[in-house]
C-alpha cells in the first residue's frame, strides 16, 4: 500500500505548493500563506480517510494489547528520529527568529529554504516507493538499490550546480528584488540534495531490514 503514502504525500505537498505561489504572486500574505498549508494538510486527512475507512470498521474489536505494544516499541526509533529530523529542519529558522529579534533575516533565510525543501521531493516519493520491494526481498533488489542512488546522485548534481551558477534569476523569479539577499544563502543550501538525496534511501534501508 505505499503507492497510496506516496500519492497523499505527492498531493498534499503539490497541493500547499500551487496554492502557496497563487498566493504569494496575487494574495500575499502570511494568513493566506497559511491558508495554504492547512489546506494542502486538510485535503491529504481526506484522502488518507478515504483509503482507510474500510480499516476503521471493528476497530476495537481486534485490538491486541500486547500487539500494540510491540508495535509502539519498534516505531520509536522511526518516530524519534522523524521528530529530530523536523526539529533540526526548523532551529535554524527559530534561532534566528528568537536570538536576531529580526523578522526581515527569517524571512530573508526562510524563503530559499522552501524551495530547498520542495526539492526534496523527488527523493522521498523514489524511497518511498522502493520499500515495498526492498521489503520483499527479490532477487535484483540489490541491483535496484544500486540504481536508484545513481540515479538520485544524478539528479542531484545538475539541481545543485544548476541552481548554483542560477541562484539570483531563481530567487528574482519566485520571491522578487526583495529577496535578492536570499541569493546567498541559497547558493549554500542548494548543495544539499548532493547530501541528502542518496541518504533518503539508508533510512528505508534500515526499517526494510529492521535493523
Amino acid at each position: 500500500e505505499m503507492e497510496k503514502e506516496a500519492f497523499i504525500f505527492s498531493l498534499e505537498t503539490l497541493i500547499t505548493f500551487l496554492l502557496g505561489v497563487f498566493f504569494l504572486f496575487l494574495f500575499p500574505s502570511a494568513k493566506n500563506l497559511a491558508l495554504a498549508y492547512f489546506s494542502g494538510s486538510f485535503l491529504a486527512f481526506l484522502a488518507s480517510f478515504f483509503f482507510l475507512k474500510q480499516n476503521f470498521k471493528n476497530l476495537f474489536f481486534y485490538f491486541q494489547k500486547n500487539l500494540a505494544k510491540k508495535i509502539a516499541l519498534e516505531a520509536f526509533p522511526f518516530a524519534f528520529a522523524g521528530f529530530i529530523g523536523n526539529l533540526l529542519t526548523y532551529l535554524d529558522v527559530v534561532m534566528i527568529g528568537f536570538l536576531l529579534k529580526n523578522s526581515t533575516l527569517v524571512g530573508i533565510y526562510s524563503a530559499p529554504l522552501k524551495i530547498i525543501r520542495v526539492l526534496f521531493l523527488p527523493a522521498g516519493l523514489l524511497a518511498t516507493s522502493l520499500l515495498p520491494v526492498i521489503s520483499k526481498k527479490i532477487p535484483q533488489e540489490k541491483e535496484l538499490i544500486k540504481k536508484s542512488i545513481s540515479f538520485l546522485f544524478l539528479l542531484a548534481f545538475p539541481l545543485s550546480f544548476g541552481g548554483f551558477f542560477l541562484s539570483k534569476e531563481i530567487i528574482l523569479f519566485l520571491f522578487g528584488p526583495a529577496y535578492l539577499e536570499s541569493t546567498k544563502i541559497f547558493s549554500i543550501l542548494i548543495f544539499l540534495p548532493l547530501l541528502v538525496f542518496p541518504t533518503t534511501i539508508f533510512g528505508y534501508l534500515l526499517f526494510a531490514y529492521n535493523l
